[in-house]
């Protein structure tokens, strides 16, 4: 059986849409159950097949093929393409049948590995569904409150159902913001793991190595991140302030005045080169930086 063709069958169905239909006791046990939580064995008393049921749905184990098509039928699971209103009942098979692989109908096969995974599937798309919305509802939330433990609680707990990069990438932005460097530094590296071209990740891993004194690291993640992003300006003014607290005055002005080439009005960049000039006994051209980081924003320089 090729497994990757029905897959992307499942795939293209959940693109399509669905949901899972909520069963009650009475629907998924009919006369033979009498409360939700019941566990009880398939008839033959041979079989250890059993069927768990709670609140959350039917949970299937150890059954045979023929066990299984009998309790799908049982529990009026017929239809596993375009079912009544396009909804799956909850019923979730923990372990495909210790004879499945004796199944001789290519095509029967198929169908029950269908109509196995289906539930499950949609199980799934839908608790990482919840999860983004709890997610953006959080975060909409951090925009107000500007609350980084929420938020940084909301990441880790998104990463725990999804570990996408985008939920790193924004946790270590949060963990920057609390200022655990190290903690950050993992989620960046994680982010890298799989996408070493990320110039945003290697510009904030230079900011926690910055702040953890780690210079020789910071520059070496700054000089990647302009790399990738020549118009980092951000990046170049961390390597500027590098180089010149390093003493590598020529490196640090071409730092800065590639900052200034990409945005004129950083006064920043204009106010370290005042003070280069100024050290250097450049009195005149560090009166002109300093003019011109007065010109671009007067709070600067009061």
């Amino acid at each position: 059986m090729r497994l990757g063709k029905i897959c992307k069958i499942i795939l293209f169905l959940m693109l399509l849409g669905g949901g899972i239909r909520p069963l009650s006791a009475e629907e998924l046990t009919k006369q033979q159950a009498k409360k939700a939580e019941q566990e009880f064995v398939i008839s033959n008393p041979n079989s250890k097949a059993k069927l768990n049921i709670v609140n959350s749905g039917a949970y299937l184990s150890d059954f045979s093929v023929a066990e299984l098509e009998d309790i799908f039928n049982y529990l009026e699971y017929d239809e596993y393409i375009n079912p009544p209103a396009n909804v799956y009942p909850r019923i979730f098979v923990k372990n495909i049948p210790y004879d499945f692989a004796s199944m001789k109908n290519a095509t029967e096969r198929n169908r029950l590995f269908v109509k196995i995974l289906m539930p499950l599937v949609l199980k799934v798309n839908m608790e990482i569904y919840e999860e983004r919305e709890n997610l953006l509802a959080l975060e909409y939330g951090f925009e107000q409150e500007k609350d980084f433990q929420k938020a940084e609680n909301a990441y880790k707990k998104a990463i725990s159902v999804s570990p996408q990069e985008d939920f790193y990438y924004n946790l270590g932005e949060v963990l920057v913001e609390l200022k655990e460097w190290d903690e950050a530094i993992e989620c960046f590296r994680k982010v890298l793991q799989t996408d070493l071209k990320d110039g945003n990740c290697y510009f904030s891993l230079g900011v926690c190595y910055f702040n953890k004194d780690e210079k020789n690291m910071a520059l070496d993640n700054f000089q990647k991140a302009v790399e990738i992003n020549p118009q980092d300006i951000f990046a170049y003014f961390y390597l500027g302030y590098i180089y010149q607290e390093n003493g590598l005055t020529n490196f640090a002005i071409e730092s800065y005045q590639k900052v200034l080439a990409i945005s004129p009005d950083y006064s920043w960049a204009y106010f370290n080169l005042a003070s280069i000039a100024y050290k250097s006994g450049n009195i005149e051209e560090a009166k002109n930086y300093l003019l011109k980081t007065i010109e671009y924003n007067p709070m600067d320089i009061e």
